[in-house]
């Protein structure tokens, strides 16, 4: 059952990236719930077709949130506990297939990548929603053009400064390369 959860929640957010693809602008998605089951650890045995199946989905994923100008946002209910804070182990990126793990395809994972936020589990959650909201109500848009890969789906990691202590940015985490004559299958 928490496989098939986690399918079938990765393909309603690949629907909804797909449908919001066609609209202009940023999109803000607050996703209120826990989410799906975060799949992972050294418990979790994968066979390495399996992590290049995974490495595929994240990519793709990326890829498609991104295009849709979609930040994800993770608002659920009831009180932090160790579970809560776990996804921070997985936001680093994934670069090789044999690096991939489900637990990088879970809902606060892909928020931190899309460059949303993930609210601390609270009994207030019209105060987590609106923390959002506030905090996308600011931004700028900054594009670039990069260089052609080296490799198909080669990630580079994205960071934005900035000299202001008081204020913070967010932003997409990182983006899979591509060479010169456009997207691989991974």
């Amino acid at each position: 059952g928490a496989l098939d959860r986690v399918r079938l929640s990765i393909r309603i957010l690949r629907a909804i990236a797909l449908n919001e693809a066609a609209r202009p602008g940023k999109k803000l998605l607050i996703w209120i719930g826990p989410g799906w089951p975060m799949l992972g650890g050294p418990n979790l045995d994968m066979s390495a077709h399996d992590r290049k199946q995974v490495f595929a989905e994240i990519v793709d994923l990326s890829a498609r949130l991104r295009e849709a100008r979609v930040s994800l946002y993770s608002v659920s209910q009831g009180q932090a506990n160790y579970d809560s804070f776990l996804y921070e182990e997985y936001v680093k990126g994934v670069r090789r297939p044999e690096d991939a793990s489900l637990a990088d395809l879970s809902l606060k994972v892909l928020a931190v990548q899309t460059g949303g936020l993930v609210e601390t589990p609270t009994n207030d959650l019209a105060a987590s929603i609106d923390a959002c909201v506030r905090g996308a109500g600011t931004f700028y848009r900054l594009a670039f053009v990069p260089p052609p890969a080296d490799a198909p789906n080669e990630y580079h990691k994205l960071e934005v400064r900035i000299d202001r202590p008081n204020l913070r940015v967010r932003t997409s985490a990182g983006y899979y390369g591509q060479p010169l004559g456009g997207p691989a299958a991974p």
